[in-house]
């Protein structure tokens, strides 16, 4: 009998570390991993819930069941769903816990509070006082990075800022005198960040630097005449 009571309870942990992954759940849930994210799913014959822990973020697919709704967890909040597409951000360095919804409908709970988002909608969790805000948010871009492949098509490089850090998940700093006179079109799948800023060096005259943070600076590069 013990042993099977032991059986019944399986746990999965998944894991992306230096880059983004896809993984299907034992419910059929689909799930995108952003980088340095830690999933653990845990299921259970007695359980009437599907219950996940994030540390780090991810976009989720929810498999509608809804004799057993699918909970994502962590720092004090959980967000309760039945089927449906929303983010889950929650990393240590930050100090709110983020949900923001895609499609379906999403409960954000604490110890105190609970709000319910509709699509369009994001749930900012202070972890500190434990309180929900809920604004209007553009939330397709935020999903940007769960993607096979993105599509630049005619911007220059400040437009193109925030969309390499959502895609990339890194900070990039920008120097002020970069203009908006050259445009750029191209398309992401895997290639790594200093690959494509090479690329773009190719076309307009710039250079980066990664700090020990991972951050990016971009500058103007300085050019100079060769004397004869």
């Amino acid at each position: 009998f013990y042993r099977w009571v032991e059986a019944s309870q399986i746990s999965h942990t998944f894991r992306a570390m230096n880059g983004k992954s896809r993984v299907t759940l034992p419910d059929g849930t689909k799930v995108w991993l952003n980088a340095d994210t830690k999933l653990t799913y845990e299921s259970s014959f007695w359980s009437k819930e599907r219950a996940v822990k994030l540390e780090g973020e991810a976009l989720f697919e929810v498999m509608p069941d809804p004799e057993h709704p699918f909970i994502v967890k962590n720092y004090g909040f959980r967000a309760r769903v039945y089927g449906t597409r929303f983010l889950f951000k929650a990393r240590k360095e930050l100090p709110q816990v983020q949900v923001a919804l895609i499609s379906g409908s999403v409960a954000v709970q604490s110890t105190g509070d609970e709000h319910f988002l509709n699509p369009g909608e994001a749930a900012l969790c202070n972890r500190t006082t434990g309180d929900i805000s809920v604004r209007q948010t553009d939330v397709m871009f935020h999903a940007l990075w769960a993607g096979e492949s993105i599509r630049i098509e005619g911007k220059s490089l400040p437009e193109l800022v925030p969309t390499l850090q959502c895609w990339y998940g890194v900070k990039i700093r920008l120097d002020d005198t970069i203009g908006r006179n050259q445009a750029y079109t191209f398309t992401i799948h895997n290639e790594p960040l200093e690959e494509i800023l090479r690329l773009m060096a190719r076309i307009h005259p710039i250079e980066y630097a990664f700090d020990d943070k991972n951050q990016v600076t971009i500058t103007n590069k300085v050019l100079t005449k060769k004397r004869r």
